[in-house]
């Protein structure tokens, strides 16, 4: 019996110190692993501090495939991103061209790639293949000798959602996330003495009898800047359009109507969108009446006003604008965030001036009619031989807040021969385009042109190219990437996202300029 208790004793003893082990073992590996999250969760934390606080190497990269080591910090400005890897960053992803074109002149062919009304970039960028060793270098630059088991995925995209709206008379300014938010706004407007939104005239009403028949002519024209959309026509108490017609700035519109009996009343009222027109119609047959009047008055600039404010608690603030706005642009500060972004009117497929932006150079201003299409199925100049030169009134840039003038009351001449080394200056202007070098746009945030045709004739056939014009070209580097930036190094080996490899993520609140970004960061192990 004693000897069956010290049995059952023993069994008790060994079975608690087997206990002990296990339980012993199972805590050292939980703490080890717990230790393994931590330390990967610290691993993706130190990655972003490292990508966002260093400038990487070489230093000023711009180019995905130059870099050695991964770091997007500005060398020139303590605590900012880089706005020209920010740029690098996103085209790594593929660049999305609006049209490609040429500029074909003088036995040149030099391709641009139209991104937007009037701006073109100079080459034909395509998604850029990236070299294998660069994922390579840039995984040894974060995690060392063990960069083959990791890969990394970093999304980079403004903090605040600024949308900007214009009207007749002001510009609208929503931000997202609302709230209050403090903004600084500069508004671009056609000051209503000079030149208006959209300016309906009435350059002369008729009605004569042709056979047994009465008939009725009009001829309007639009001395604005803007489309004017004319709703109705009424001669004699009704109304002759049967739909809206709409007229482009610079055009002449001369419709003819049949009557039903000779009107017994003459006055011709016009209606539309923010217009009125009236006159007294002519008892005669009119002559030559379908053109634009050579009235020989020169363009004026765009006229400038900054405000300071504030939203309200949806996020939203009104700009008053003392006549018809072209372009705005808004600075929004918040807790810990900034922004900016802008926008501006241009309804037209085809501009009177191509401003193309080449990396190394500058900006070339070039006359419309030697940016060719590259393909058939979309226009990115003009070559009609109707098309004349260019009155260019104003070229400036915009530093927020003030503009500074470049170049004031030139002409362009479209020409078979151009020196793209000629920097941009009253002479220079006349064979057909020139350089506006980096040097003199530093880092303004835009390069605003504004253009008139000098022909007083009929409009050209491009797709009615309005008798006068403003561009607005955003510039890198005075201005960052308004858009998302996502770049993965998990694409050298996958096509789709490896979720169940991720081990942690990292969040951080940087700033480029005036745009404050969030940056999410996550790490993978394979």
């Amino acid at each position: 019996m004693e000897s069956i208790d010290m049995l059952v004793a023993f069994t008790l003893v060994a079975m608690f110190m087997l206990s002990i082990y296990v339980l012993s073992n199972y805590f050292a590996a939980s703490t080890q692993q717990v230790v393994t999250v931590a330390g990967t969760h610290l691993d993706a934390q130190e990655v972003l501090k490292k990508i966002l606080t260093t400038p990487g190497s070489p230093p000023d990269w711009t180019d995905l495939n130059q870099v050695e080591d991964l770091g997007l910090a500005d060398p020139s400005l303590p605590g900012q991103l880089d706005s020209r890897k920010l740029l690098a960053l996103a085209v790594a992803s593929g660049v999305g061209a609006e049209a490609l074109c040429r500029i074909n002149v003088a036995g040149q062919d030099v391709p641009v790639t139209k991104i937007g009304y009037g701006i073109y970039l100079w080459g034909a960028p395509q998604q850029q293949s990236i070299d294998p060793s660069v994922y390579e270098r840039i995984l040894r630059s974060l995690f060392g000798a063990d960069w083959d088991k990791y890969d990394m995925e970093i999304y980079i995209r403004p903090a605040l959602n600024i949308n900007i709206e214009l009207m007749d008379t002001q510009a609208l300014i929503r931000v997202s996330p609302p709230g209050i938010y403090s903004y600084h706004a500069c508004v671009f407007y056609w000051p209503q003495y000079s030149t208006a939104q959209y300016s309906i005239e009435i350059l002369g009403a008729y009605y004569y009898k042709k056979g047994n028949k009465w008939n009725f002519t009009i001829a309007l024209y639009n001395d604005g800047v803007q489309p004017a959309t004319i709703t109705s026509i009424e001669f004699n108490g009704v109304n002759l359009l049967s739909a809206p017609i709409t007229i482009n700035p610079g055009d002449v519109y001369c419709p003819d109507f049949q009557l039903s009996g000779e009107p017994a009343n003459t006055r011709v009222v016009v209606r539309g969108e923010g217009i009125y027109a009236e006159a007294d119609a002519q008892k005669t047959k009119p002559h030559g009446r379908c053109k634009p009047p050579d009235k020989n008055a020169p363009a004026t600039a765009p006229q400038v006003v900054c405000v300071n404010g504030e939203t309200g608690d949806d996020g939203i603030g009104a700009i008053p604008v003392p006549g018809g706005t072209v372009f705005a642009f808004a600075y929004v500060r918040g807790v810990a965030v900034r922004g900016a972004n802008y926008t501006y009117y241009s309804p037209y497929q085809i501009s009177l001036v191509g401003l193309v932006a080449r990396q190394n150079a500058g900006v070339y201003v070039v006359h419309s009619k030697l940016i060719q299409s590259a393909t058939s199925t979309s226009l990115c100049g003009c070559d009609d031989p109707g098309v004349s030169a260019l009155g260019l009134r104003y070229i400036g840039v915009f530093l927020g807040g003030k503009t500074v003038p470049l170049v004031q009351s030139a002409t362009i001449n479209p020409g078979s021969s151009v020196d793209f080394n000629e920097v941009c200056n009253q002479d220079s202007l006349s064979s057909g385009a020139c350089l506006i070098p980096w040097s003199f746009i530093g880092r303004a945030k835009f390069l605003i042109a504004t253009v008139e045709r000098n022909s007083q004739g009929d409009p050209p056939k491009c797709n009615g190219i309005p008798q006068r014009d403003v561009i607005v070209m955003p510039l890198t580097g005075g201005l960052p990437p308004l858009y998302e930036i996502h770049f993965a190094t998990w694409k050298r080996w996958t096509d789709k996202r490896p979720e169940a490899l991720a081990v942690s993520h990292a969040s951080a609140l940087a700033d480029a300029g005036e745009v404050t970004y969030i940056v999410d960061l996550w790490v993978f192990r394979r």
